[in-house]
């Protein structure tokens, strides 16, 4: 281990590291008993007897020029219905638009080619908020297609997004799912199956190799995160740029415009053509 690496061990208060955090939670999820027991709390009425390969980091990328996606975990049961689980930590503002695409792109990857559409899994985008995002004080947010024309009569297209709310204070929500919740966002619990997620993040935590790896994983997320904002950054600019330019252009026109010169002649300077090319033009 470098010497680097292990200053920055040392540095990080792994005491106080709760399962808040994005990769110690879906270290955590990685355990099967444990992930079942979490979706199975959340949903309530979801009975899961079994789960597949439990994949965290998950990247999918529907086509060539489509923007790709990283799930933190993703899951399919017994029935073959998709559970994705999302950590989220601020409110970006666009959950919402992120859920639809999130839901599309699962299924995008996944339903294959000769499948009848009767045969699509049931699927699951759940976001763990530590913000309230829709502000109503509700611990769970749950949205499904319906007829606008007739409200109790719903699509049943299978695809689910629901929105849990850390800082919920009103609403239905079972003990156990609250009890989750709470442990999530750093709060102590004698729920029974808290206390189980509670021996894993303590046995993880403890864990020297678990630690390198949340070393490399962070170092990683964290360059990412700035390529993002930099990419982010330049097309915001180029944007501003373009209004900006757009707005220089029409004053330049405006002001030749009150100086008497003809459109042919304003034109011609905007576009850089002859005056004879825009006369050809304009004929």
């Amino acid at each position: 281990m470098s010497v680097m690496i292990r200053n920055e061990m040392e540095e990080v208060n792994w005491k106080a590291l709760t399962m808040s955090d994005r990769y110690l939670f879906a270290s955590v999820m990685q355990n099967k008993e444990l992930c079942r027991g979490v979706i199975e709390r959340l949903l309530k009425d979801n009975d899961i007897s079994n789960l597949g390969s439990i994949v965290t980091e998950k990247e999918i990328k529907a086509g060539y020029f489509s923007k790709g996606i990283r799930l933190d975990v993703h899951v399919y049961d017994n029935n073959q219905a998709s559970y994705n689980l999302e950590l989220q930590a601020k409110d970006t503002k666009e959950l919402h638009k992120r859920s639809r695409y999130y839901s599309s792109a699962i299924d995008t990857a996944n339903f294959r080619a000769g499948e009848n559409y009767i045969d699509i899994r049931n699927n699951y985008v759940i976001f763990i908020c530590q913000e309230d995002i829709f502000g109503l004080g509700l611990w769970r947010y749950s949205f499904e297609n319906r007829c606008t024309e007739a409200m109790g009569l719903t699509l049943n297209d299978g695809a689910h997004k629901i929105f849990f709310n850390m800082k919920g204070y009103r609403g239905e929500i079972n003990p156990e799912a609250k009890a989750i919740l709470e442990f999530i966002e750093g709060k102590v619990s004698d729920d029974p199956f808290v206390q189980k997620l509670e021996k894993e993040v303590e046995r993880l935590k403890n864990n020297e190799e678990w630690r390198m790896r949340y070393m490399d994983i962070s170092w990683v997320r964290d360059k990412m995160d700035r390529a993002d904002a930099r990419r982010e950054g330049r097309a915001e600019g180029k944007a501003e740029g373009k209004v900006e330019g757009r707005a220089e252009v029409v004053e330049n026109a405006k002001v030749a415009l009150e100086k008497g010169l003809a459109l042919s002649e304003v034109m011609a300077q905007i576009t850089g053509l002859s005056i004879e090319k825009i006369n050809e033009l304009t004929a």
